[in-house]
């Protein structure tokens, strides 16, 4: 990525979950999957073996960010950040590049194509995506310069949250400042 800094403040119902340390990053997975769950600590087997499932996946997939986000009301969600260095402006044909790439790539469902206008300036290609694995939101957040894109991904395992979660996303990304 660029020298440019980016801060995204994340609302209080978004948790970090520290994943340069793999024992500790389980450990908080589980304690806030436990705090959020009607079940508590009765499942707490469960919810060790996917917290190490997430965590191992995240490492293998080069994410950046990983954060369980448990909106009021709501079931969790998995928040994760990743980025990529390339020169984007997200304009029309841009976007329409980016739309085929996802459709022949990127798996079946996807709708709600939204833009975010950024306060730096830039602009936030939205999306959401459901599929017979739950549902997923994207937001891809080119940073000021343009030479580099963050991609959120949240993702839940409701099929029918995917225009909740594009909201939610939404929200995180629109509160970037440089």
């Amino acid at each position: 990525m660029t020298n440019t800094l980016i801060h995204f403040p994340l609302p209080e119902w978004v948790q970090l979950i520290p994943i340069c340390d793999v024992d500790t990053a389980e450990q908080t997975m589980v304690n806030i999957i436990a705090n959020s769950q009607d079940h508590g600590q009765a499942r707490l087997a469960e919810y060790e073996s996917a917290a190490s499932d997430v965590i191992d996946g995240a490492i293998e997939h080069g994410i950046w960010v990983l954060g369980l986000a448990t909106p009021p009301g709501r079931p969790a969600a998995l928040l994760s950040v990743t980025g990529f260095q390339v020169p984007i402006t997200l304009d029309r044909h841009t976007t329409t590049d980016l739309l085929s790439y996802l459709e022949a790539h990127g798996g079946p469902g996807i709708a709600g194509l939204r833009f975010a206008p950024l306060s730096y300036g830039q602009t936030a290609l939205i999306l959401h995506r459901t599929d017979s694995s739950g549902s997923q939101a994207q937001a891809f957040v080119p940073d000021a310069d343009g030479q580099g894109c963050f991609l959120f991904t949240l993702a839940a395992q409701q099929p029918d949250r995917g225009a909740e979660l594009l909201e939610l996303v939404r929200e995180i990304v629109t509160t970037a400042m440089p």
